[in-house]
């Protein structure tokens, strides 16, 4: 997470010398994309944990998707897609666009760079984590 902290840092630096006021669209983006991130990591961490616990129990050799019923698939992926971490997630995002907005201080140059931003430096620190 050092990684994700200096990426934030080093755009907020870069930010400063054009106007103050692209903070708020990049902070918004950044940290909305960030928990975004994080908490499909997690689910998909906690996914991977109780096939692995089903596994163990099993004993099979073999236990891969194609042996769960599509139907039950489906409900797996429909859980993921909807955790509630991640709908708070987005509804930081949608609160702060918003907020925004109403205050006229939305740039959407500065909103994507931190989108951006901070999904190259999660990828990053998730794919060091992982090695």
């Amino acid at each position: 997470m050092l990684i994700v902290f200096l990426a934030n840092i080093i755009g907020v630096v870069i930010l400063v010398f054009f106007d103050i006021h692209y903070l708020y669209s990049f902070e918004v983006a950044f940290l909305g994309s960030m928990a975004v991130v994080y908490s499909s990591y997690k689910s998909m961490l906690k996914k991977v944990q109780s096939f692995v616990d089903i596994n163990q129990k099993t004993q099979q050799e073999e236990s891969d998707d194609f042996n769960i019923p599509k139907k039950h698939r489906f409900f797996i992926g429909f859980r993921l897609s909807f955790g509630i971490f991640r709908l708070l997630a987005y509804a930081f995002i949608a609160i702060g666009i918003i907020s925004l907005i109403n205050n006229k201080l939305f740039f959407i140059i500065p909103f994507l760079f931190g989108v951006l931003l901070c999904s190259f430096a999660m990828a990053f620190a998730m794919s060091r984590k992982s090695n």
